[in-house]
């Protein structure tokens, strides 16, 4: 039993009662000699039509005999997330209305899912964060940057008096104020218009250009509104949200100043290793104190310095930054198990690719979670890129076929139309 390949014997019951299979023929056969007469002629292969109706459930269970037995052994070069895939799906495959379906079947279905959420995932980040360093870029080159450099030297006023004007109209404009990248995922201001995503005024809001920067600024001074509430303001409220989104008031006492030079005011904008580092110096210096020292309230500046970066993170981000790490360990333990990169490429081609890509991308969301600026952000959106773009030239044959399909499905659709318009009363040949 422990030589037998289970996905062999899988295929042995299908080619015995699949589509097609033998089981098929002989009633086909059994079914000809009855128009013929001859039925008699095939009592020889008659205990057959038994057999096959046995066999094939038998291969079938024996197949998942061995599976059991294999179950927890991974394969030679077998990737941790094909096998824990086969692990969810032996299990599955025991559940009412999964059972017909084939644990082989569940697999492959589990297998396809988590590829598609990886995309989503990783195609979601990417964007947000492509648009989020844009956005921070091109308003911190309006306000201190090359734009601003640009726009105030002369060649506006040795232009006439057409340039001169543009000029002085585009100076008129408000220079706004250094902007600063944010931690993925971290609970910020402009969080908040996730929540109004299926209000119809804020969709047309979000369609109107170069308006992401006053929409944030909005929902910032709101939230900043909110929380002067009365009844916000209260400490087991105010305890209750900067346990989830972090505390601003840590981040801006230790955060210090961010990539731009803005001085750190939102949770989401510090770095938690300097937040962690900085708590930590101060609560040396403070050891350091007679007075301190006297009264025996030393503490330990590294579990300071991580308090207070756990708590300026808060649990939203703490907890993602968790869930990247491990994601980031899965992801160099698949590519790990594959052996020789060379070999690898070899076999596997983009789909190799991408799973680097895919280590990088992890490693580089969990930096920017940690430390946000624009080259963990950056690696980020490269690595996410890379990975997209391996993945459809992986699926490069399922894509064509797909939009073959759907050129199809449009083709047939005008042409009905067509044939619509032909016989009603929108062609003047009816009227």
């Amino acid at each position: 039993m422990r030589n037998v390949n289970p996905d062999d014997l899988d295929q042995l019951a299908k080619l015995i009662d699949g589509k097609g299979g033998l089981e098929d023929r002989l009633d086909e056969a059994f079914t000809r000699a009855s128009h013929l007469g001859v039925t008699d002629k095939l009592g020889p292969i008659r205990p057959m039509r038994t057999w096959v109706t046995t066999t094939a459930p038998d291969l079938r269970k024996r197949a998942t005999l061995v599976r059991g037995e294999q179950l927890f052994e991974r394969g030679h070069r077998e990737t941790y997330s094909d096998w824990l895939a086969r692990i969810e799906a032996h299990y599955l495959a025991k559940v009412p209305g999964l059972k017909e379906a084939g644990e082989k079947n569940v697999e492959e279905a589990l297998k396809n899912l988590s590829e598609v959420l990886t995309l989503m995932k990783v195609g979601g980040v990417t964007t947000v964060a492509a648009a989020a360093m844009a956005t921070v870029f091109t308003q911190n080159s309006w306000h201190s940057g090359l734009l601003r450099t640009a726009l105030n030297s002369d060649w506006w006023a040795r232009g006439g008096s057409a340039r001169a004007w543009a000029g002085a109209r585009l100076l008129g404009l408000p220079q706004g104020e250094l902007r600063s990248l944010a931690a993925p995922g971290s609970w910020l201001p402009g969080q908040l218009g996730n929540m109004f995503t299926r209000n119809r005024l804020y969709q047309q809001a979000t369609r109107v250009p170069f308006t992401t920067t006053l929409r944030s600024t909005l929902l910032g001074r709101a939230w900043d509104g909110f929380r002067t509430l009365p009844v916000v303001r209260s400490p087991l409220v105010t305890s209750g949200v900067n346990f989830f989104v972090g505390s601003d008031a840590l981040a801006a006492r230790y955060g210090g100043v961010t990539h731009s030079g803005a001085t750190v005011a939102r949770a989401g904008q510090a770095s938690l290793f300097r937040v962690g580092r900085t708590a930590a110096y101060f609560q040396k210096l403070n050891n350091a104190r007679p007075s301190v020292i006297a009264a025996g309230r030393t503490a330990s500046p590294f579990l300071k310095g991580l308090g207070a970066a756990s708590k300026a993170g808060g649990f939203i981000r703490v907890a993602g930054i968790g869930g990247t790490a491990l994601s980031t360990g899965v992801s160099a333990a698949n590519v790990w198990a594959q052996g020789n990169p060379k070999e690898a490429f070899k076999k596997n081609g983009a789909g190799y690719v991408a799973d680097v890509a895919e280590v990088g991308f992890n490693a580089s969301l969990t930096s920017a979670m940690v430390a946000p600026n624009p080259f963990t952000i950056g690696a980020t959106v490269v690595t996410g890129a890379v990975y997209g773009g391996a993945k459809v030239v992986e699926h490069w044959d399922d894509i064509k076929h797909g939009a073959g399909k759907a050129k199809d499905w449009v083709g047939n659709k005008a042409q009905d139309l067509g044939k619509s318009v032909a016989k009603s009363k929108l062609n003047p040949m009816n009227w």
